[in-house]
């Protein structure tokens, strides 16, 4: 874990150098003109639906169903509702810093405050992600832990591709989103790992 950790922060270092810098406008423009070209009612209505999976109210909801449901223990249902709240907290502090203004070319839906790192892209993988980290630990059958964690991990990365599709991000505030997402997944995985094994090493 500290290694992805570690990892990803570099990564993450370099990435917000180049979009400070501009130098990572081919990127944006390519992705961006690529997408805008496939454009079409069918496809925006097909977008506004897989980007509404990463509305905050969406996943609190996915979660309080979560915490009444038998799917999962009360401390893994928390774990979801923890991974959401920090990754907003977090989000609004960043976006505060960099403070990146929206991509104005064009826009099928509206959106306020500032662009980078993009908020769904970073929740979508915290809160979707810690359910990945959950159905990986789990005892289901491990087929069924392949189709369901590769559904959701297409999810996370369709909800990203939505983001830019709409308008309302540059592909680098999307890649920005999913690091930070992926860093702060990691951390507090560790974290309740942590505690888990500090309460079982306490109940022998």
């Amino acid at each position: 874990m500290r290694n992805r950790v570690i990892g990803s922060l570099i990564i993450l270092v370099i990435w917000i150098i180049l979009v400070l810098t501009n130098n990572i406008y081919w990127f944006d423009d390519w992705i961006y003109n690529f997408l805008f070209s496939l454009k079409s009612e069918w496809l925006t209505s097909v977008m506004k639906i897989i980007t509404a999976f990463s509305n905050v109210k969406i996943m609190i909801g996915l979660s309080i169903i979560s915490l009444f449901s038998l799917i999962w223990k009360r401390k893994e249902s928390l774990y979801m509702v923890g991974t959401l709240g920090c990754s907003t907290i977090i989000n609004l502090i960043l976006k505060n810093i960099f403070r990146r203004d929206r991509p104005l070319h064009y826009r099928f839906i509206e959106e306020s405050g500032f662009s980078f790192p993009s908020g769904h892209a970073m929740g979508s993988t915290a809160f979707y992600g810690s359910i990945i980290v959950m159905i990986k630990n789990s005892k289901i059958d491990k087929k069924l832990k392949y189709i369901i964690n590769s559904l959701l991990g297409l999810l996370i990365f369709l909800i990203g591709i939505s983001r830019i599709y709409l308008g309302v991000h540059y592909p680098s505030d999307i890649v920005g989103g999913w690091i930070v997402g992926f860093i702060l997944l990691n951390i507090l995985d560790y974290i309740v790992r942590s505690q888990n094994e500090s309460i079982n090493n306490r109940s022998k």
